[in-house]
């Protein structure tokens, strides 16, 4: 079997009939049985759909920059939700306290039974209010703490990962500076780029 007899697939008709998804699995199963039927000089002719003009390395430390930012997002979510959450029990203990100040305020021969039934509910509320935001709190001071154990983690590992930087930056004893890998240098100047973007970003949302 040859590459040009592999049969052409009417796309439109597929997603018409199926729907996208069934479309799509139904191509692509179409197209990877055909290249098995190929010979193996057709074969090497196949290109890779990773084909791309970012080499490993970058690729990786593309994928260290995404990783990044997307802790630096699942945190600000983080953050924003403690926010809420403290705001709203704020308001609450708030709501609750300005009304067991009017009931305190009534003398305590003019009290009845319903108020005094209602003062002890008000303060058993506001109890488990403030105890429920202590917990809050404590929640976040221990994910605070968590996030600069694995800054330091990443930074870390950073600091391995420009090591060959620094490496060959140095001068040999002839005073003649080494050879230099351009590749080697372009990454290792991508990847410094990459990850200064990504502090900034972070110092700005943290």
């Amino acid at each position: 079997m040859e590459w040009n007899d592999i049969p052409k697939i009417n796309l439109m008709k597929l997603v018409h009939v199926k729907g996208i998804s069934a479309a799509i699995r139904s191509v692509t199963q179409q197209k990877t049985e055909s290249l098995l039927l190929l010979s193996p000089a057709d074969q090497q002719d196949v290109v890779s759909m990773a084909e791309t003009s970012l080499s490993p390395g970058e690729m990786e430390v593309e994928m260290m920059r995404i990783q990044r930012l997307r802790e630096v997002l699942v945190r600000r979510e983080s953050e924003l939700r403690f926010m809420m959450d403290d705001i709203h029990l704020c308001k609450d203990i708030m709501n609750l306290k300005q009304e067991l100040r009017k009931i305190v305020a009534v003398p305590e021969k003019e009290k009845t039974k319903k108020h005094k039934q209602r003062e002890e509910e008000l303060i058993l509320k506001i109890h488990k209010l403030v105890q429920k935001r202590d917990f809050l709190v404590d929640d976040a001071e221990v994910e605070r703490l968590r996030e600069q154990e694995e800054d330091k983690e990443m930074a870390d590992f950073l600091h391995l990962k420009l090591m060959p930087l620094e490496k060959m930056t140095k001068v040999t004893e002839s005073g003649r500076p080494q050879q230099l890998d351009h590749s080697d240098v372009s990454r290792a100047l991508f990847t410094q780029n990459v990850n200064d973007k990504a502090f900034k970003i972070a110092q700005h949302w943290t």
